[in-house]
């Protein structure tokens, strides 16, 4: 969750400077849509924390259960899309996907942490928040205005501080909801980077 936390959050505070660079001169139509980057953002999120639970209820062998919620979710994508797109046309059909989206990750991660590890939900909520934080603060940073990027050296510069400051943020929070599993997260990557050295 560190490393995504650290990916997400520099996409949330590029992807509006990105925009307003790849579009300037460009005057027949305003490409600049915060609410959709938004809502794209969050189903990036969403469809992103739930793989690890998909996978490992596969591997447990649950076919009918990840069927049974495949079908759920592909019959809630459809009935929302057709409701999204004749009422709010396409920020319905996105937000129909970030629903759906929602929707998988609550069944999958309840149904991994309940039905196969027998965990209480806790430990995963309180693992997520960091991330959730991270990004809302980098999306904040990226649609104020502040981050300008004239030329793509300037976007790439840009890119690079905000990597780190996602790796700051990311490391700081995790270390104050789980100390001991950053600490060997950290013992795991310096004994990779030695290794490879060598």
């Amino acid at each position: 969750m560190p490393g995504f936390s650290i990916v997400l959050g520099t996409t949330c505070l590029l992807i509006i400077p990105f925009v307003e660079l790849y579009t300037r001169g460009v005057v027949d139509i305003n490409y600049i849509n915060k609410p959709m980057a938004l809502m794209i953002l969050l189903t990036v999120l969403f469809e992103t924390i739930h793989i690890p639970s998909g996978q490992i209820i596969q591997m447990s062998g649950e076919f009918d259960a990840y069927k049974r919620m495949q079908s759920i979710s592909c019959i809630f994508l459809v009935v929302l899309m057709m409701i999204g797109r004749f009422t709010l046309g396409i920020y319905g059909i996105i937000g129909s996907v970030l629903g759906t989206a929602i929707l998988i990750a609550i069944m999958e991660i309840y149904y991994t942490g309940k039905r196969i590890f027998n965990r209480k939900m806790r430990g995963f909520v309180v693992n997520t928040i960091p991330c959730f934080v991270v990004c809302g603060l980098m999306t904040i940073l990226g649609y104020s205005g502040i981050i300008k990027c004239p030329t793509y050296y300037m976007f790439l510069f840009e890119g690079i501080v905000g990597f780190i400051v996602s790796i700051v943020l990311s490391t700081i929070l995790y270390f104050i909801v789980d100390s001991n599993g950053m600490k060997a997260l950290i013992k795991r990557v310096i004994s990779s980077i030695r290794a490879r050295t060598k």
